[in-house]
């Protein structure tokens, strides 16, 4: 998708307020596709669009990669779910294995190549491939915590444009804190 639009010097108002207006109601639809795909899809919620570029590039054939370039990108989205599995050859083997058949399997399916159409590609394979990854879980103890937690003290504030992101913006924040 581009949203980036240029015109000559003599281009007439109207016409920039048109195409302005043109781009902002499709950033306003995509933005509604990914808000409806990422509550339908928690695997969704992990990855920013960076990262789906790169499983689209990757698993698309959008570049020609070697098997050790496709290794390391994909170890690369799993590893935002859990690191020990990205790190094991084993799960990870497992991981891209679900991810080629999935991908390739899905990809039947399509009716279209849209940016919405690909949106879903990734999040249906993202779900058959990561739901089977075991949850990560690092043992702490209470002083840890405890101490961890006091480098954060005050009042925090979250702003989002609805009750909805809070959650999302919260979730995030306890993320980059660990």
């Amino acid at each position: 998708r581009t949203f980036s639009y240029d015109f000559p010097i003599g281009t007439d108002s109207n016409e920039i307020r048109i195409a302005a207006t043109k781009a902002a109601d499709l950033l306003e639809q995509w933005t509604s596709q990914i808000q409806l795909e990422r509550s339908h899809f928690y695997f969704l919620n992990f990855f920013g669009m960076r990262h789906l570029w790169t499983l689209v590039s990757v698993m698309g054939n959008e570049k020609a990669l070697s098997d050790e370039q496709k290794e390391l990108q994909l170890r690369g989205i799993l590893s935002c779910v859990n690191l020990d599995a990205a790190l094991d050859p084993v799960e990870l083997g497992e991981f891209i294995e679900r991810v080629t058949e999935s991908w390739e399997r899905l990809s039947k399916e399509r009716t279209s190549h849209t940016a919405e159409e690909t949106l879903n590609l990734c999040a249906r394979v993202l779900e058959a491939s990561l739901e089977p990854v075991p949850t990560r879980c690092r043992p702490a103890t209470l002083e840890a915590l405890e101490s961890a937690n006091s480098s954060f003290s005050g009042l925090h504030v979250i702003c989002a444009e609805t009750p909805g992101h809070v959650y999302e913006h919260i979730l995030s924040a306890y993320a980059r804190i660990g």
